[in-house]
């Protein structure tokens, strides 16, 4: 599993950092929006997750309305999650698959990497909205849901 994601990171042309015998990270830059992301593989329970961390963390005067705001965005969503440590702030997205006996192919990677990426760069303006008080969760999510 370690060496096909390797190889997968490579094949793409992307810096990582092994960060622990089953996880990544990688430094990503997309549509002008800077992030890590994490990739981690447990390979007891079968299953890859791919995390997108927003930073900063969330302040404290603004997680009620980033807990709005990510309800509403989870509410139909057919490809991952947002998290949200109410306590410390974390914000991520998360990506997940069970791959018991299936090969983990370039395109399962890319359908699970990839749309992760696309949609924690397609949110991110929306949650910097809110945190900026430029609009509210509602307003916010109305204005992304025009989008997709």
């Amino acid at each position: 599993m370690r060496e096909s994601l390797i190889r997968y990171f490579n094949h793409k042309g992307w810096q990582f950092d092994s960060i622990s015998e089953g996880a990544f990270l990688i430094p990503i830059n997309h549509e002008g929006i800077k992030f890590n992301l994490i990739v981690d593989f447990i390979l007891r329970e079968e299953r890859i997750s791919v995390y997108s961390i927003f930073q900063p963390k969330i302040r404290v005067d603004k997680r009620s309305q980033i807990a709005e705001l990510i309800t509403r965005i989870n509410y139909g969503l057919n490809v991952g999650n947002f998290e949200f440590d109410y306590t410390d702030g974390d914000l991520r997205f998360k990506t997940s698959f069970f791959f018991q006996d299936i090969a983990l192919t370039d395109k399962i990677l890319d359908n699970l990497i990839l749309s992760n990426v696309w949609c924690f760069t397609l949110t991110n303006p929306t949650l910097n909205n809110v945190l900026s008080d430029l609009q509210t969760p509602e307003e916010a999510y109305s204005q992304l849901m025009k989008q997709v």
